[in-house]
């Protein structure tokens, strides 16, 4: 009995193994077919490939091969569960140079739009696009990601994330540059989710009125302490008899007015100390050629 269980065993463990294998397979020849498309210089002949790869499962397409295989394939496992959780769709672009566009702002609304890229119906997502022709850079984003995507979060990305986007590109560390793009996503999601969930209409409301029932103690003590019930009822009975011996003399003249001294003590006002300046703010748009507005910055590596 023992034997054939384990001979059972044995044949589902590799029954499970060639399956997965097989569904392996097509992941390397998709790998295959979006790092061999030829944005460069000839991006509009590819609108349909990038879409159809795309909606396979493709969110790396190495055009450039600066990736091993498994830096790509961690790459998309990293850029699926960030996308997942963070509700935007996205994908990285790697390519000699920006096919007669103007500039990486451009060529990437361009890809963006034509290429069936984005959730919903207002297409959102985010892309990074390099470019090694002229070391461009561009953090593309449009529909929702432009909120979490704003021009603070755009730089923090770029300079200051472990060690900057920018600086792990110009030390040609590609695998890490794109790390520290989908951990800027990460990031700004935490940010704004936490802005958002920071106080609700009803968390005001409970802390309006606490606060005010806090407020009102030291307030009504203070007002019973020195209502001076027993002194009134005393002042009536001597029917303000202090007046007597009370005197007020307007005659002396504004000579005897004297300021005694005067200090004046300036202060410098701190400024406040903020260790996540790069959250919040707003984000720079254009018109997208694919309608709407995209949001976005580049730099030179």
């Amino acid at each position: 009995m023992k034997k054939i269980t384990g001979s059972l065993v044995c044949l589902f463990s590799l029954l499970f193994l060639t399956v997965n294998a097989f569904a392996a397979a097509p992941s390397g020849e998709l790998r295959t077919a979006a790092d061999g498309l030829n944005l460069g210089s000839d991006l509009e002949s590819h609108y349909e490939d990038i879409s159809s790869l795309h909606s396979a499962g493709v969110r790396v397409f190495d055009t450039e091969g600066l990736l091993t295989a498994a830096e790509a394939d961690a790459l998309e496992e990293k850029l699926d569960s960030v996308s997942d959780s963070v509700g935007i769709d996205l994908a990285v672009i790697t390519t000699q140079g920006l096919s007669g566009f103007g500039d990486a702002g451009t060529f990437s609304d361009y890809l963006y739009s034509f290429s069936g890229l984005g959730y919903g119906e207002d297409k959102t997502g985010s892309i990074i696009v390099v470019s090694l022709e002229d070391r461009d850079v561009f953090i593309y984003c449009k529909g929702d990601a432009i909120g979490y995507l704003t021009d603070s979060q755009q730089d923090y990305i770029y300079d200051d994330l472990n060690g900057g986007l920018l600086s792990a590109l110009s030390d040609g560390n590609y695998a890490e540059a794109f790390e520290i793009y989908a951990d800027g996503i990460a990031d700004a999601y935490v940010t704004e989710e936490e802005t958002e969930a920071g106080l609700s209409l009803f968390d005001v409301i409970v802390s309006l009125i606490v606060s005010a029932g806090i407020a009102s103690i030291p307030v009504l003590s203070v007002r019973a302490k020195y209502a001076m019930k027993s002194e009134k009822q005393m002042a009536q009975g001597f029917n303000f008899a202090y007046r007597e011996h009370s005197s007020l003399d307007l005659t002396a003249g504004p000579a005897a007015a004297r300021f005694i001294t005067k200090n004046i003590v300036s202060v410098p006002k701190p400024k406040p100390q903020n260790n996540n300046d790069h959250r919040g703010g707003h984000t720079t748009t254009y018109t997208s050629v694919g309608g709407g507005s995209y949001g976005g910055s580049g730099r030179k590596f």
